[in-house]
């Protein structure tokens, strides 16, 4: 996987992502630290917004708690 989305959660987890293409699975993860392993999020079905990809991952909250996750979808043709 190319990680193309890094960012942290409010909790400081670090939460990534590689964009998704049309059709295409969008799989959100999240580290506890640098040395943890990557625990799966998130995974959205990428075909029920048309778009060339998805992806540009942020998170407000904790994932591990509750948190808002949200992903923009690139609409250029």
């Amino acid at each position: 996987m190319t990680v193309t989305s890094l960012t942290n959660d409010d909790a400081g987890n670090i939460i990534f992502a590689a964009n998704a293409a049309y059709g295409s699975t969008l799989n959100i993860y999240s580290m506890r630290g640098m040395t943890s392993e990557p625990e799966l999020v998130l995974s959205y079905d990428h075909s029920s917004i048309y778009s060339a990809s998805i992806g540009n991952v942020r998170v407000r909250g904790d994932v591990n708690g509750k948190a808002v996750v949200t992903a923009s979808v690139d609409v250029s043709q």
